[in-house]
């Protein structure tokens, strides 16, 4: 190997095979024949051959540098051509879908450089509109998947390296209008047809960012909002948000049909030459897919799924028709308990993505999980469904027979509040549960078992107080109750208790199921275990959608 150096100079020579000689000629064990060697440098060697490294020895052009020159002391980013900054649009787009789709963030949109320091290309409108819109997207996205806490670290990646500044709402969609506004004057001036299709073609890019953001303003809360809630400000001092889905279904509709127009005239943008590859998009003057190496912290290089334009568009459609579904199948499920747990079941599954889970979640829980859609009490959803799935109180609605036993037995106040505190608590992280990707369902459903457990347990206790209750008939007025086995004999008393019982008139189910039978047909702790019933089902289908059983734990899992 010295003979080929001395020979060649300082060529690059192919030493593979001399090597392989020469490691042939060692003993077992032994590193080398040179007295001067040591382990340090066998263990730099392996380090050197360790991919992670090739950051750190591949040569690349600090193309950033280039570009902030270029727009600090030229024009010539003031010069790109119209189909340029369509493309630039289009690829932007594709990189939010690849870090939606679990890709670093910093290999992806801020692999466009507008993105690493957007104040540099303040005179290019169109640029500078996009790249504030965003960045401000992103946050906001960013905030929703904080704050709806379904999100896991195989799912997105929130963290960065760059520190970019972030742009409020307002000052966002003051720069869209006035982008389109001046788009729409450019196309009534005299233009050659191409330059029309160009223009329209921009125009039509930036009304759907416009409305994609409306639409998010309409369906969950703001980021300032959200921000408070992560601040952890109490939720008194937060302003009440309820989504307004048939807005948001509005601008969601717009947000289609724009974007079939985008797919149309994704031809009117740049293409890549020949032999280049359409997901990383070096091909741009605003691209360059090694920026995380000299702008993030030390970062490791990962074998990336990235997105060509027209893939990344196809994610985003396919996300907004989920959103769109979604949007759509609220309102009938928000009444009954298991009508919300089909909902989380339906968009929880393989087909979702982070994006349209957090989005279910915030609409559904958008300050607090008091306030189903931020309007119908949890518990006001609760008392409905034990109405309709227990056969006693179909005829006499809950809130009643806890009203009269507040009234006639107070000792069963304190077990009614206890449970109905546990029944928000468990079904809420229950439907927090299914927001999670299926493995981290999985995970998590041991979780809702032991809730579950607990509340049922609750349940029975309350049916058993409820047992104990006996009636007791004598004469005034056809009717005198006595509570926990106590008559009540005293006039007064009976005249108290008959004042009281007149609403009541004539005798409640409950009571005369209870006074008939002395039991519940069907009692609160089945309706818990039906739930429980419900979740161990989708808990083995997970298990075979992920293969997860092995073939003899087959007859274990089916009995």
């Amino acid at each position: 190997m010295v003979d080929a150096y001395l020979q060649n100079g300082s060529k690059l020579v192919d030493i593979t095979n001399e090597f392989f000689k020469a490691c042939e000629e060692l003993e077992v064990g032994e590193f080398s024949m040179s007295d001067d060697f040591k382990i340090s440098y066998a263990m730099s060697a392996i380090e050197i051959m360790d991919p992670k490294m090739d950051s750190g020895l591949n040569f690349f052009e600090w193309k950033m540098l280039n570009f902030t020159d270029k727009a600090e002391h030229t024009q010539e980013i003031l010069r790109l051509s119209s189909k340029e900054i369509i493309a630039t649009f289009d690829a932007t787009f594709a990189t939010i879908a690849s870090w939606l789709n679990s890709q670093p963030l910093d290999q992806t949109i801020f692999s466009n450089m507008c993105m690493c320091d957007s104040e540099v290309i303040k005179n290019n409108i169109y640029l500078y509109t996009l790249s504030t819109a965003t960045l401000h997207f992103t946050s906001l996205l960013k905030q929703f998947f904080r704050c709806a806490s379904v999100s896991n670290e195989e799912d997105i990646c929130l963290q960065s390296g760059h520190n970019v500044p972030s742009y409020d709402r307002t000052f966002v969609s003051t720069n869209l209008t006035d982008t389109i506004a001046k788009l729409r004057k450019t196309i009534r001036g005299n233009n050659t047809a191409t330059e029309k299709h160009e223009f329209q073609a921009l125009l039509i890019r930036f009304e759907f960012f416009s409305s994609l953001l409306e639409m998010f303003d309409y369906l969950l809360p703001s980021k300032e909002t959200l921000y408070l809630l992560t601040a952890g400000v109490n939720e008194t001092e937060i302003d009440h948000f309820v989504p307004n889905l048939y807005s948001a279904g509005e601008q969601l509709q717009k947000c289609l049909l724009l974007h079939k127009r985008i797919l149309a005239t994704i031809n009117f943008g740049k293409q890549p030459p020949k032999g280049e590859k359409d997901q990383l998009f070096d091909w741009l003057s605003t691209f360059d897919s090694n920026t995380y190496l000299y702008m993030s912290t030390a970062g490791l290089p990962r074998k990336l799924q990235l997105f060509s334009r027209v893939e990344g568009y196809k994610y985003i459609e396919d996300t907004l028709e989920t959103i769109g579904e979604i949007i759509m199948s609220v309102p009938d499920s928000v009444t009954t308990t298991w009508g919300l747990l089909e909902l989380v079941k339906k968009f929880g599954d393989l087909h979702s993505n982070v994006l349209t889970r957090s989005v279910l979640q915030l609409i559904l829980f958008p300050i607090n999980r008091h306030n189903i859609t931020g309007t119908i009490p949890f518990t006001q959803i609760a008392f409905n469904s034990i109405n309709r799935f227990c056969g006693y109180l179909m005829n006499n609605n809950l809130q009643d027979v806890v009203a009269q036993h507040n009234s006639y037995f107070p000792h069963l106040n304190a077990p009614f509040n206890e449970l109905f505190c546990l029944f928000e608590r468990a079904y809420a992280c229950l439907y927090q549960t299914h927001g999670n990707n299926l493995a981290r369902q999985w995970d998590f459903f041991h979780v809702n078992f032991d809730d579950f457990s607990i509340l049922i347990n609750e349940a029975i206790q309350l049916e058993d107080e409820m047992r104990g209750v006996r009636l007791r008939v004598f004469q005034t007025q056809g009717l005198v109750l006595s509570v926990g086995g106590v008559p009540v004999n005293d006039d007064d008393d009976a005249s108290d208790y008959t004042k009281i019982i007149q609403p009541m008139t004539p005798i409640p189910p409950l009571i005369e199921r209870l006074r008939l039978e002395n039991k519940m047909e069907y009692p609160l702790s089945n309706f818990f275990l039906y739930t429980i019933l419900e979740t161990m089902h989708h808990y083995f289908w997970i298990g075979f959608q992920l293969r997860l059983f092995l073939p003899f734990e087959f007859i274990y899992v089916y009995w």
